[in-house]
């Protein structure tokens, strides 16, 4: 007698859960010069809004954003 599996279907997540601010202060911290740490808290902000804004272009149009996010 064969044995039917079950099969589980995922869909592909569009976030990836992790806790940004835990790991993006854990990094700031280990940078020795206060003026690092904030040009990295910029840097690390205008990354996070580079990839909304590129995730929000693919929802309206797939193929207007040049990233590939």
């Amino acid at each position: 007698m064969v044995k039917k599996k079950d099969i589980i279907r995922l869909q592909r997540e569009s976030v990836i859960p992790i806790v940004k601010q835990k790991i993006i202060t854990t990094l700031a911290e280990r940078l020795e010069h206060k003026s690092d740490r904030s040009e990295f808290l910029k840097l690390c902000q205008r990354i996070e809004y580079t990839i909304r804004a590129c995730a929000s272009f693919h929802v309206l149009d797939p193929s207007a954003c040049s990233l590939d996010c």
